[in-house]
């Protein structure tokens, strides 16, 4: 249960709902997302042509990146022993590259899409998009936030597998999730519902794991090892002269 005023519930709830969601509407964005727009003349004839569509998919995707935020936190926060160090560069590749493709880019796409509604003169905003979507080559800050996010989330995937939190299955299946959207060879036999359902798996389990501890484990979780979380009950001191 989500409860506001009770800070370690309130954290626990959204991080596990977050790692849920995020996924999902991730899944669905894309899933939405007009055919045809990997060109900036595509984008443009996709923003006119389907503009209601390319809005929606657009909004959906940066609803996304502003949900994984908290899960992110949340992974940080119950990740412990053998996968600390990783779990700590994954979630800074993976936020740093949230923010260059899916806000940054997704900001400029929902630009193109307001600039392709009718009334407009969208002839005029091909340089636009070719500058702020970096066209084709791999070497822009959006591309470059690409490659770190999803080196960000096969980082998280091993350090759930090594750090033995929850299901350990689930971090393989992220990190195998980021390979096989990446490096698939098997791209014509594997749909892409198909890769997409093992991020959307894993996470998820992540996320349910969390939902299923009770507030004190997560607050332990965050409590170092040389201090007792808050309610642990110190040994008592011999009384003087017993």
């Amino acid at each position: 249960m989500l409860k506001i005023g009770d800070a370690v519930n309130f954290r626990r709830t959204l991080g596990g709902l977050c790692l849920i969601l995020a996924p999902l509407v991730q899944v669905a964005a894309q899933a939405m997302s007009p055919t045809g727009a990997g060109s900036a003349s595509g984008v443009l004839q996709s923003a006119v042509q389907q503009n209601a569509r390319f809005i929606q998919s657009d909004s959906l995707n940066i609803l996304s990146g502003i949900l994984f935020i908290p899960a992110f936190f949340a992974i940080l926060h119950v990740i412990r022993g053998r996968g600390v160090v990783l779990a700590h560069i994954g979630v800074a590749l993976a936020l740093i590259g949230v923010v260059l493709f899916v806000f940054v880019n997704g900001g400029a796409n929902l630009m193109v899409g307001l600039m392709g509604s009718p009334g407009m003169d969208p002839s005029a905003m091909n340089t636009l998009i070719l500058k702020a979507l970096g066209g084709s080559s791999p070497v822009t800050l959006t591309w470059l936030g690409l490659y770190m996010e999803g080196l960000g989330y096969f980082l998280i995937g091993i350090a759930i597998w090594r750090s033995r939190f929850g299901y350990r299955w689930a971090g393989a299946l992220i990190s195998i999730w980021i390979l096989a959207a990446f490096f698939n060879p098997f791209q014509s036999l594997v749909p892409d519902d198909v890769v997409d359902a093992l991020g959307v798996i894993g996470l998820g389990a992540i996320g349910y794991r969390i939902l299923m501890m009770r507030d004190s484990e997560w607050e332990f979780a965050a409590a170092p090892a040389d201090r007792p979380a808050t309610g642990a009950v110190p040994l008592a001191e011999p009384a003087a002269g017993s």
